[in-house]
């Protein structure tokens, strides 16, 4: 079974171009972004380690002690890209997980493949830090591995984190130029940030006109009953005719009326 979604038509070999970094520092840095991440409450479950108590995995283990490791392994991962296909994508990190513990070959290309695999059902279980770790684990035992770092990219955006997602596809294209779902994902990307941004402008708009109505309603009961108001004191910062309840004095700025509940 051929793997998962990504970009499979790579480049021989990356081109050089001036200082860019060598492939294998594509993996530390990385790494160095998983660490920053796991550092933040939003991670601090993510990146622990999934379960690995299943039985139909551990009944299809305890039958194949005679069957060579990278036989066994190769059993296991498609018996993993079977849950994936069915959708059972937390089946399919078990399966996975499982066999990479049988590591006693020296076949690259698929302990490469159970990494990028696992990623991928980690993308699917939004275990975004396991998917980003994963792929840099990958990278370091074949850095010439797009499929990581379009997963990587993948991983990034879902959390927001424009700048990491941009320079993993930036990476990715270096390896395979003509990837057309990396250059989908690149304006996914572009696309995402600019809805953030004007999410942010827009909560910061309604912000200031909270603000602002709030001000005028302040002056316009000072102005109309000679009183003077100022929160020191007050629980939560509230001005003396303000409340958590939903009955609230309004200013109608068009009439210049006050309406009291």
């Amino acid at each position: 079974m051929s793997e998962h979604k990504a970009s499979d038509t790579a480049a021989a070999s990356p081109v050089a171009i001036g200082p860019e970094p060598s492939p294998i520092s594509r993996a530390d840095k990385l790494e160095n972004m998983v660490q920053k991440l796991r550092s933040t409450p939003l991670f601090m479950t993510d990146l622990t380690d999934a379960g690995e108590d299943n039985m139909a995995v551990e009944a299809l283990k305890s039958l194949a002690y005679d069957e060579p490791p990278e036989e066994m392994a190769t059993n296991l991962k498609n018996e993993g890209n079977e849950q994936f296909k069915a959708k059972n994508y937390a089946e399919a990190v078990k399966f996975y997980t499982r066999a990479m513990d049988y590591d006693g070959h020296e076949n690259k290309s698929l302990k490469v493949s159970l990494l990028t695999n696992r990623a991928a059902a980690n993308l699917e279980l939004q275990n975004y830090g396991r998917a980003i770790q994963d792929c840099a684990d990958a990278l370091r035992i074949r850095p010439q591995t797009p499929k990581a770092l379009f997963r990587s990219a993948r991983a990034f955006l879902a959390l927001e984190k424009f700048d990491e997602a941009r320079e993993c596809c930036r990476w990715a294209l270096e390896l395979d130029p003509q990837g057309a779902e990396i250059k989908r994902l690149q304006n996914q990307i572009e696309q995402s940030q600019m809805a953030h941004d004007r999410r942010i402008r827009e909560r910061e708009e309604r912000e200031k006109a909270k603000l602002r109505s709030r001000d005028l309603l302040k002056r316009a009961i000072e102005i109309r009953q000679g009183l003077t108001f100022d929160t020191t004191g007050a629980k939560k910062g509230l001005y003396a005719w303000e409340n958590d309840s939903a009955r609230q004095v309004v200013l109608d700025e068009s009439s210049g009326h006050l309406q009291w509940p």
